[in-house]
């Protein structure tokens, strides 16, 4: 009996050693169930996982090649953007949407317009390429992106696995089998009434079993092409930083050691944006100095980095530089090159937010609202210089308020439209150079987003 009990207790406890060192490796188990899944699976799979926090990795099969599919949508709108800021197209350029522009697969070009078509900016036509995956708009917005373009710009970046080669209508002709050369070129009634391929004839007469197998062999053809293909680990590609900004703490959590300790514990976030909502950036010097220095303690203590400043919500209820009136724009300006100064003093590199509301008299005046606009591009660029200020094209930031240079050149190229409110608001993001603000624009890379909100 005693004997049988040390025999059980030794089981027990070897059991119980066997759990705690599976429990120590989770990533081990976690690449296993990977592993193991993927035997499971009929065809050749890879994975790419990240853990944002810690930065690590699993990888399997990482560095095959594989067909991108609709992924190579993302691609070509970064390059809509690196040719856009090169002046090389235009956002607000008319695309004409005709039968030849109608492409297959999805989306909604394709379907919902008929003869003569239909008129859209290149920015319109971008979204529906990004956020429906419409096939007619990706293949527009890669024809005005340039495929050459597109892989020069991936391989500069770091991504020269990435490479795009054909646009949808080739590719998904390419994968059916069908006489590519030949039906490219016509319009989708055309192709629609053209005599499907021999092999989807056959498969489909086909018993179920060798249906699956004529669909795996043609799966496994078009993979084995070269083209239109990509590693599932692509650092250039897949790399982003994960984070909140601090709005949710406004009246909640205001102290620096409260809204630091939820994001660091209770989200497990390393990155941070912090909202003037929580210190108003004219405030008193004292004060604004000994809550920075605060938040820069609280930081530390608790591993974050704080990305970006945002001007928060409560600049947000007025126009700022888009007011009607001169005084109120220009108290505006003078608030945000305060948040410019304050931003520097964080050792923090970028600022931005909301930065302007049309009134609706402004909105419906044609002349009205392009007077506001250009006033609108005038005082962010007294705002990037101010960023700038002590430079002197040298290189060297010489200042404290060096926080960055702001492009808006291309302002309105870059505009997104929706007609969803009554007025239209404005937001841009001042950044600074990574080493220099370098002569100023010449050797950095500064970074503007913007957003329009119009009304109908």
């Amino acid at each position: 009996m005693e004997r049988a009990f040390r025999l059980g207790l030794a089981v027990m406890l070897v059991g119980v050693m066997q759990l705690a060192a599976r429990a120590a490796d989770p990533i081990d188990r976690l690449r296993t169930h990977i592993t193991q899944a993927m035997t499971e699976a009929r065809g050749r799979m890879g994975v790419a996982i990240k853990h944002l926090e810690s930065g690590t990795e699993i990888v399997v099969n990482a560095d095959e090649k594989f067909p991108m599919a609709s992924t190579f949508k993302l691609p070509v709108l970064v390059t809509l953007y690196d040719r856009a800021k090169k002046g090389q197209v235009k956002w607000d350029e008319t695309v004409d949407v005709g039968v030849h522009d109608q492409h297959l697969g999805s989306g909604d070009l394709s379907y919902l317009y008929d003869v003569p078509g239909v008129k859209l900016s290149l920015h319109n036509v971008a979204n529906l390429m990004m956020m429906v995956s419409d096939n007619s708009g990706a293949d527009i917005c890669l024809t005005r992106a340039g495929a050459d373009n597109v892989n020069a710009l991936m391989s500069s970046l770091g991504a020269g696995d990435i490479h795009v080669d054909r646009p949808t209508q080739e590719l998904i002709l390419d994968y059916q089998g069908r006489d590519t050369a030949r039906l490219k070129g016509m319009t989708l009634a055309e192709i629609q009434k053209a005599a499907p391929p021999s092999s989807e004839t056959t498969q489909a007469n086909a018993p179920q079993a060798n249906a699956i197998d004529a669909r795996f062999a043609r799966d496994e053809k078009f993979a084995a092409d070269s083209r239109d293909q990509a590693t599932p680990k692509e650092d250039a590609m897949t790399e982003f930083t994960l984070g909140m900004n601090t709005c949710f703490a406004v009246k909640r959590w205001p102290e620096p050691e409260e809204w630091a300790r939820i994001i660091a514990e209770d989200f497990g976030l390393k990155s941070v944006q912090f909202s003037f909502d929580l210190m108003d950036p004219r405030a008193g010097s004292g004060v604004v100095a000994s809550y920075i220095d605060h938040t820069r303690i609280e930081c530390a203590r608790y591993g974050l980095s704080i990305h970006s400043t945002f001007t928060g919500f409560l600049p947000f209820m007025n126009n700022l530089l888009l007011h009607p009136e001169p005084a109120f724009r220009d108290d505006a300006k003078a608030w945000f090159k305060a948040a410019i100064e304050v931003t520097a003093r964080m050792k923090v590199s970028m600022t931005g937010g909301y930065f302007g509301a049309l009134s609706m008299k402004d909105v419906s005046d044609a002349n009205r609202r392009q007077e506001r606009m250009d006033g609108w591009l005038d005082g962010l660029r007294e705002l990037a210089q101010e960023a700038c200020t002590g430079c002197g094209g040298s290189g060297e930031r010489r200042a404290p308020r060096a926080v960055g240079r702001l492009r808006v050149s291309s302002a309105r190229a870059g505009a997104r439209r929706w007609s969803s409110t009554a007025t239209r608001t404005s937001s841009a993001m001042i950044s600074r150079p990574a080493a220099s603000c370098g002569g100023c624009a010449r050797r950095a890379i500064s970074r503007c987003l913007f957003r329009f909100w119009r009304g109908a």
